[in-house]
């Protein structure tokens, strides 16, 4: 049985229709970097019943037709800023260039004074903070203009197994900022499991068939609950994966420690997709952290890239996974 299924779609922001059709002057960390936005509607369907909108109340839509309304929270400052930059972003030299000009910037200005004139103009337009403290005020901000957040954490894939550690303690403290104080919109956030697991491992275990692959799922899951090796024990013996076991080990721990941290602070974890040679074994990892945690209520969320050719394959792989196995399901559709 599937118990329920929450889909919320996420437009590329480089797209001007999408910007200008949701909002020109709402940041792009206030829209999709960083936010979820009312306007972009999640879809609860279960056996019985099709509801729109998010899983708490009292909530109220964001309607950008009403400017007055919209803006409210808005100083002048911030909607001339955000008219400036996506006038300016438009402007495909300048885009195209843009590393260049601020190359010579740079060299006539010096860094100092660079970095004071783009900070506010460009940084602040498109960066949710700098500090917990920073984000948590965006996230009060949005609230009182009837918006979600969505919370992104800039991390790069890493090659050292001793960057996840600091990786998973980023990611924990961040959950617990965010979800300090309760908005009525929920607390939805965006991970990468590449960086809490080597390029290397990805790669090996994306390199598995499909069948062992799925057994890593199932034992990956077990070894979460229990921290028992034996679940993974396994593994060492089949071509390929015997040199990961170690690392993935580590990382199955502190997976597991991002994803009960999850749970209990209501937050929803939407898996980032990332490069075709990895992606199979981000959605492996993804559905066994939802084997944990997704047993009554869609906290994992893995991502679709819509725009290749396999993505409905996928998608229809882990909806029947997910209702063998009687979780609940969300899924981040890339467009």
């Amino acid at each position: 049985m599937l118990h329920s299924v929450w889909f919320v779609v996420n437009f590329d922001l480089s797209s001007n229709v999408f910007s200008q059709a949701l909002c020109p002057t709402f940041s792009a960390a206030e829209i999709s970097l960083n936010c979820l936005a009312r306007q972009q509607k999640a879809v609860l369907i279960n056996q019985e019943t099709v509801a729109e909108g998010t899983a708490t109340s009292p909530v109220v839509d964001l309607d950008f037709t009403d400017h007055k309304q919209a803006f409210k929270e808005k100083s002048l400052w911030e909607i001339v800023r955000a008219l400036t930059v996506f006038r300016v972003c438009s402007n495909r030299t300048f885009v195209s260039r843009s590393a260049e000009i601020f190359e010579r910037t740079q060299r006539i200005l010096g860094k100092r004074l660079s970095s004071a004139v783009v900070k506010p103009l460009f940084y602040d337009q498109f960066v949710g903070g700098v500090t917990i403290a920073d984000v948590r005020y965006n996230i009060d901000k949005l609230a009182k203009a009837n918006s979600g957040t969505f919370v992104l954490m800039v991390m790069e894939a890493i090659d050292k197994v001793e960057e996840a550690n600091d990786n998973a303690k980023n990611i924990i403290k961040m959950m617990e900022g965010i979800t300090e104080k309760k908005t009525p919109y929920g607390s939805y956030m965006q991970i990468r499991i590449s960086a809490m697991f080597t390029s290397h491992l990805l790669k090996s275990l994306s390199l598995l068939s499909d069948e062992v692959r799925e057994k890593v799922i199932y034992s990956s899951a077990e070894y979460m609950r229990t921290h028992n090796p034996d679940t993974l024990r396994w593994l060492a013996e089949t071509p390929g994966a015997s040199g990961i076991i170690s690392e993935f080990l580590s990382g199955l721990i502190l997976l597991s420690e991002v994803g009960q941290k999850a749970v209990a602070t209501d937050t929803v974890l939407m898996v980032d997709a990332e490069y075709t040679n990895t992606n199979p074994a981000l959605t492996a990892l993804a559905m066994a952290l939802s084997l944990v945690c997704n047993k009554s209520k869609a906290i994992v969320w893995n991502t679709t890239q819509c725009y290749l050719k396999k993505s409905f394959e996928d998608l229809q792989w882990e909806f029947n996974f997910a209702e063998k196995n009687n979780l609940h399901y969300g899924d981040k559709p890339n467009i």
